[in-house]
Order: C-alpha cells, then sequence, then structure tokens
C-alpha cells in the first residue's frame, strides 16, 4: 500500500513539474518588429473619381420641313462624309408647292409689266395735263404694289426652292452615324423644336471624358494633370489622358458641390465608345527619385513595454563619450519628442543592432500609402512600422526566415 501511495505522489509530481514547465514555455514572449529599409522610388498624389466618356464633337443632324421619309442611306456605325446624302423625304407636297409659287411670280410679273406700262401713259397724260394728278398718283400706287407683290412672290420662290432642297438630308461632317431615329416610311412633323434624325460623332479616335470631381478636391486638379483610367469594358487595360479644362459652373445635387472637368482621352484603337462610365485617377502631383517610407511608419508608438526596456537600458551620463552625450543629452526622454514637432515633421523609429530610437524627420509628397521624406534619415536605414507580441517557440522557429530578428550566433547558413 505505501509502495502504491509512493508511486502515486511521484508520478504526481512529474506532472506538476511537465505542467509548469509548458505553462512557463508557454508565457515566455518576445517583441518582433516588423520594419521596412529606406529606399529610393517614386511616389504620386493622386484623386478619384468617375466621368463619362464622349465624342469630341457631337452633331444632331434633323429636318427644317415636314414629311415622309423616302429613303435611308445609312445606318448606325456607317462612316459618312461632309455633303453626303444620308436621307431623303417625300417631296411631292414640297415639288408641287413650288410649282404654285411658280405660278404666282408669273402672274405678279405679268401684273407688273402691265402697271409700269400704264404709268407711262398717264405720265405722258399727266405731262400734257390731259389728265388729273390724282390720276397719276393712283397709277404710280398700282405700279409700287405689283412691284412688292412681284418681289414678295420671289421670295416666297426662293423659300420653296430652299424647303425643296431641305427634302434632301445631307451630314454637316465627317464622322460615325451613332443613333437613328427615323425609319423609311415614317412621318416627321417640322415645328419650333427640330426633330433629330442622326447623331453624327466627328472623330472617335479622339474622344473626352467628362468627369465629376468634389470641391473638396477641385482646388488641386489642373490643365495638364496626367490622368489614368479604366471601363468596365476592358478592365485590364489603363488608358491615359491629361486634364484640358476645368469648368467653374457648379453642379448642386443634393447639397452636393461637383465640378466638370474634361479630360482628352485618345482613342487609336476604336476601343472607348460613348456613353462608357470611366473610373478616373488624376495625378495632381509627382516626384521620381526620391527617399520614401510607409506611411504606417509615422502612426507606429512603441508599447509600454518596448520604452520603459529602452529607457533602462540607456547609458546613463558619464557611461558614454561625449559626443555620444550631445546626441543623447541627460534627461532624454523620446516621448517627449512628439510634442516638439513642427508643421511637416514626424517621428518614426529607426531599429539598429536589434535596438530602436527614435528620429525626427521632414516629410513632403504623400499618396496615403508612402510618404516623401526630405530630412532625417538615409538610404539603408531601417524604420519600424509595427510590432507583435509573439511566443519564444515561435521566434525560435522563424528566426532564420524573418528579417526582423536577429540571428543567433553561429546559426548564419551558408
Amino acid at each position: 500500500m505505501k509502495k502504491a501511495v509512493l508511486i502515486f505522489s511521484v508520478f504526481t509530481l512529474i506532472l506538476i513539474a511537465l505542467f509548469g514547465f509548458l505553462r512557463m514555455n508557454n508565457t515566455s514572449e518576445q517583441i518582433q518588429f516588423e520594419t521596412e529599409i529606406i529606399s529610393t522610388g517614386d511616389i504620386n498624389s493622386s484623386i478619384t473619381a468617375t466621368g463619362s466618356l464622349e465624342a469630341i464633337t457631337t452633331v444632331e443632324v434633323g429636318t427644317q420641313v415636314s414629311g415622309i421619309i423616302q429613303k435611308i442611306f445609312v445606318d448606325f456605325n456607317s462612316v459618312v462624309k461632309n455633303g453626303q446624302t444620308i436621307a431623303i423625304l417625300d417631296t411631292t407636297m414640297l415639288y408641287s408647292s413650288l410649282l404654285s409659287v411658280k405660278a404666282d411670280v408669273q402672274q405678279k410679273s405679268a401684273n407688273l409689266e402691265y402697271t409700269g406700262k400704264n404709268l407711262e401713259r398717264v405720265k405722258m397724260l399727266f405731262e400734257s395735263t390731259s389728265v388729273a394728278e390724282s390720276d397719276y398718283d393712283q397709277a404710280i400706287y398700282n405700279y409700287e404694289t405689283a412691284k412688292a407683290n412681284y418681289d414678295a412672290s420671289i421670295a416666297s420662290l426662293e423659300k420653296a426652292q430652299i424647303n425643296l432642297s431641305y427634302a434632301t438630308i445631307i451630314s454637316p461632317i465627317n464622322g460615325v452615324v451613332i443613333s437613328r431615329s427615323v425609319d423609311e416610311g415614317q412621318t416627321v412633323a417640322a415645328s419650333f423644336n427640330t426633330p433629330t434624325l442622326f447623331t453624327i460623332a466627328q472623330d472617335l479616335t479622339k474622344m473626352q471624358v467628362v468627369a465629376s470631381i468634389d470641391e473638396a478636391d477641385i482646388g488641386q486638379v489642373n490643365e495638364g494633370n496626367k490622368v489614368l483610367f479604366t471601363v468596365d469594358a476592358y478592365p485590364d487595360d489603363e488608358f491615359e489622358g491629361k486634364v484640358i479644362q476645368k469648368r467653374l459652373e457648379p453642379t448642386i445635387s443634393q447639397n452636393v458641390v461637383t465640378y466638370n472637368v474634361l479630360i482628352d482621352a485618345p482613342n487609336p484603337d476604336l476601343k472607348l465608345m460613348p456613353g462608357m462610365t470611366a473610373s478616373l485617377t488624376i495625378l495632381v502631383e509627382e516626384e521620381t527619385g526620391v527617399l520614401k517610407v510607409q506611411s504606417k511608419a509615422l502612426r507606429y508608438k512603441p508599447s509600454d513595454e518596448v520604452l520603459k526596456d529602452m529607457m533602462k537600458n540607456m547609458p546613463k551620463p558619464g557611461e558614454i563619450p561625449p559626443q555620444a552625450n550631445q546626441q543623447k543629452p541627460a534627461g532624454f526622454n523620446p516621448v517627449n519628442l512628439s510634442a516638439s514637432l513642427q508643421k511637416g515633421e514626424a517621428l518614426v523609429w529607426v531599429k539598429k543592432d536589434n535596438v530602436i530610437m527614435p528620429r525626427k524627420i521632414k516629410t513632403g509628397l504623400s499618396n496615403g500609402t508612402y510618404i516623401t521624406i526630405l530630412e532625417g534619415l538615409n538610404e539603408g536605414d531601417e524604420i519600424v512600422l509595427s510590432e507583435k507580441v509573439v511566443k519564444k517557440a515561435e521566434v525560435k522557429e522563424s528566426e532564420s526566415e524573418s528579417p526582423f530578428m536577429p540571428k543567433r550566433p553561429g546559426s548564419n547558413k551558408k
């Protein structure tokens, strides 16, 4: 019995020791840093917007006379030339009207000739005092009236001839028919608003995007800004253009103010079509070959544990050379550096020899992900982006692969 109790006690002690060992290993933690090596590159600041593709010149072709569409010579996507006949209206009524006006002109011409001869006779009699002055005045009046009527009939003739010519619909520009609103046999009525028969785009190899820019961003947009955009029809293709006009008239919808911006969009492959929606990125500022760092480095703040460890391990005055004391004066506290930052300055943490130290830098252009470095850092500096707590066991497993942790002596592999 005593032997069984002894065995049980020993077994219990072994379990307790094993549990304590495992717990100690599991609770043993270490700080691991995510860092980035400073390098040079390009950075740009941009704003995003959406817009609609349009032809630069679009003409709506209508008719100025009423009638029945007799013949249509073009269809959607037809290429047309300036002056080309694209449709004809039935000319029966128009031609009949022209003949009627011509007959009226002949009548008015005959009346004018008659009143003119009569005026000459009355004038001769008046000069010989054979007729009264009132008769002479009446002859003059009749002639002037006949002349006015004749002139009016000539004008009516010209109008009838023009109306007849309007029955032939011609293209006013070189381009492509992008819309046809009528069919043969359809009646069109010309009224105060001219009915649109065709819509012709002048040159689809040169298009433009009308983009709607929020009032908060319009101040950054200027003529000449480079623009990159995509369309849903070709999601893998990126098209390029530039801002050619910033319009001053605002568009207000539900208390939201936007401004229209015109963007030149070359279309040599004719992939872009009128009406497509474009997703735009307008490059408002761009710098090349500059030092840059991820913006998250500026937001990193060491944990209390890291700060305590750093302050504890900092050498006290008199323990380091005078030159180093000048760089890290007595009473130095990295936490207080943030309070002394001026506009355009930021605080980052530089990792060197497994120690991180704060450094004040001057920053420039930012695109939200990266920011340019004007002063304070050099190419090759290692900057802390974030930190995380990991188990020591995990650190040992990933030590050989992680660039953020120091290597054990003799662990370098060749």
